[in-house]
């Protein structure tokens, strides 16, 4: 009896190093991870109050749902962008304003394309993630992968 529960121990322990080491864990960041909006070319002032406007899609931008108000007197700056922390994240469900208080510059966000791709693949693991293909900047194809403005 002892040298089965030893046998069942080890088995064990085998089988959840090897799984371990099979698998990589990593966040695999996507279009549902939209907090945050790369801002190429502002000023620190014109980043100062963001404000995102949320539309039903394909309407037209023609009546906001709601609205939240970004005010980020100090946010991520890197030596090409500067990254605004969004209050709510996005979702391609909706269509999205972003309007500079400062300066009265609006962006239109929309037509999100999603793709479900594979992340963490291995042996006896597949997790998959709704991957952030393109979205419309303005009525015309914007970036890829992550958001970004650039002026």
């Amino acid at each position: 009896m002892k040298v089965i529960r030893l046998f069942a121990l080890v088995s064990l322990i085998a089988s959840s190093v090897f799984l371990d080491s099979c698998c990589t864990k990593e966040y695999c960041i996507g279009a549902d991870d939209m907090d945050q909006i790369q801002f190429y070319n502002f000023t620190d002032n014109e980043l100062d109050t963001v404000v995102v406007r949320r539309f039903n899609k394909n309407t037209g931008f023609a009546r906001a749902i709601d609205s939240a108000i970004s005010v980020t007197p100090n946010f991520y700056s890197t030596a090409d962008f500067k990254v605004v922390r969004l209050v709510n994240k996005l979702t391609v469900d909706f269509d999205y304003q972003i309007v500079m208080s400062g300066t009265g510059m609006v962006f239109a966000i929309s037509d999100f394309v999603v793709t479900r791709k594979s992340c963490n693949t291995g042996f006896m693991c597949n997790d998959s993630f709704n991957a952030l293909e393109s979205y419309k900047l303005n009525g015309q194809p914007g970036g890829s992968t992550s958001l970004s403005i650039r002026k």
